[in-house]
């Protein structure tokens, strides 16, 4: 049997203050629909940032230590050719909507990502979720519009949420204030107002706690017959590279200091999540629950990140494997006992989540949630053994005419330069190799890959095999060519506008616009 009472060894962090009485006080005075849920199952999506091909436990040599990751993977479903984006922003969209980047216009926006926002012209998964009687709750990074009040998690679908915004550009994971715009507001927000007395404890810690809460908060409620959705979005492993020092001191054998650094956050996320798959447990709730984890991105392997892709290609920013290759499964008792411990390796994608569990939640026609038709495909027949093959035959990852990539069945087209276009090992472990501008980064032309008999990127086929060449590039070109409408940006975007509104929320960044 499955056993989801994995005790983690960082002892409970308090319980918080005041404002859960308030917050507590408000949901149960929030008016729910009644529906059947009987057959709906509790859904806790953990999505962690950056994370590389190489900084689990089952990739990395036996260097870091996420055995609670690890036991869910063994006891579900891995995807190992699960497709994201090469930077967070454009997958979470994907995540949220069952649309490609491409359609979503979250890649195209020429202003800064402060200044943008997801389009309101799409129903986000957790607002259809709660159309089907469920209590939402977003906890950490959200990346996907705070400019205005209307952007933000409580106004796209979520009950509650305790959210970096992101308005900061980066934030220090100790402090949650702002190293970017506005240096030393706080860039954390509770529902609708700063998240005053939450600050001021290590991120991945801090969203444990808060998400364990919303279990413990969901079990008194037992009688509402309601189901959960939790959207846990921890902010590490992004750089900057911190983390307790009591954590790094798991690591003796690591000697590299940002990697040590750096495989302190991965412990720290590791515990966090046997804190929550301990609360569901305890809350009775772990046999109707769909825990799903995934990445945003690949890892960064420049000297600000430390993460590793290895033996993959590339990473965060680049169209290669290690950027774009995220990791994934699925844990459920909900899945058949023949699907448990196995791996698929179909091409599935970002988008892929979004039909998968709103049919799950019972919700089976998604014509309506949006400007242009799902993209995504519900994969839970695939991982259940139910159906076999590819989900996709082709998959856009990026469209445009000077930079983009696409898969069609085993083939993999990239266009324009990218960086990294190296095969870094892991820090510690490997050598780093420069390859000094020797590399093909696809700078001078199209690269072209099979994926199945050269999984590592290492031959590029574009000039040798111009008969495959030819008609993939005819079928990015056609799948480019499409009109996107889009929501506004900000009408006043300026450091000045964002950095008043920290003044104005003492400390605190914020929606400045209506």
């Amino acid at each position: 049997d499955v056993s989801w009472h994995m005790q983690s060894s960082t002892p409970w962090l308090s319980a918080r203050r005041f404002e859960l009485i308030v917050l507590l006080a408000a949901i149960c005075s929030t008016p729910r629909t009644a529906v059947a849920v009987e057959t709906k199952p509790n859904i806790v999506w953990v999505v962690v940032d950056d994370l590389g091909w190489a900084d689990v436990s089952w990739h990395s040599q036996g260097q870091t230590l996420t055995p609670h990751l690890d036991k869910l993977r063994q006891t579900g479903v891995e995807l190992t050719n699960m497709q994201v984006f090469k930077f967070c922003t454009p997958t979470r969209s994907s995540f949220m909507t069952g649309r490609l980047p491409f359609h979503t216009l979250q890649v195209l926006a020429n202003v800064p990502m402060p200044c943008i926002g997801l389009q309101l012209n799409y129903t986000l998964l957790p607002e259809l979720l709660q159309g089907q009687g469920y209590h939402t709750a977003h906890v950490g990074k959200w990346h996907l519009g705070a400019f205005s009040e209307r952007y933000l998690p409580t106004a796209r679908g979520f009950n509650e949420s305790l959210a970096y915004l992101c308005l900061s550009g980066s934030y220090d994971h100790f402090t949650q204030a702002g190293q970017l715009y506005c240096p030393g507001g706080v860039d954390l927000w509770l529902n609708d107002g700063p998240a005053r007395s939450w600050n001021g404890t290590f991120d991945a810690l801090m969203y444990s706690e808060f998400a364990v809460d919303v279990i413990h908060r969901h079990a008194a409620r037992a009688a509402d017959a309601m189901p959960l959705y939790l959207h846990l979005e921890y902010h590490v492993v992004h750089e900057p590279v911190q983390s307790p020092t009591s954590y790094q001191d798991r690591y003796p054998h690591v000697t590299n200091p940002c990697r040590k650094a750096y495989c302190g956050m991965l412990s720290a996320l590791d515990d966090g999540v046997a804190n929550v798959t301990t609360a569901l447990a305890a809350a009775g709730m772990s046999d109707n629950t769909i825990f799903v984890v995934t990445s945003d991105n690949g890892g960064l392997v420049d000297q600000n990140g430390c993460g590793a892709n290895y033996p993959l290609r590339g990473g965060k920013h680049s169209f290669f494997a290690g950027g774009i290759q995220g990791i994934a499964f699925v844990h459920s008792p909900l899945l058949p006992a023949s699907a448990t411990g196995t791996v698929f390796t179909g091409l599935s994608h970002a988008s892929d989540w979004y039909p998968t569990l709103a049919m799950r939640a019972g919700i089976l026609d998604l014509s309506s949630t949006g400007i242009f038709p799902v993209d995504g495909v519900d994969i839970w027949p695939f991982l259940s053994g139910e159906r076999g093959g590819n989900p996709h035959h082709e998959l856009l990852i990026e469209g445009g005419q000077a930079e983009g990539a696409l898969f069609v069945d085993e083939l993999k087209l990239i266009l324009g330069k990218q960086e990294p276009a190296g095969w870094p090992g892991i820090p510690g472990i490997h050598e780093i190799h420069s390859h000094n501008g020797t590399i093909d980064d696809c700078s001078t032309g199209p690269c072209l890959f099979n994926m199945t008999s050269d999984p590592l990127e290492k031959s590029n086929l574009a000039k040798s095999r111009p008969d495959l060449l030819a008609p993939i590039l005819a079928r990015f070109r056609e799948l480019s060519n499409v009109s996107i409408p889009h929501d506004a940006p900000a009408l006043v975007c300026t450091k000045t506008a964002i950095c008043r509104q920290v003044t104005t929320n003492n400390g605190f960044f914020g929606p400045w616009e209506q």
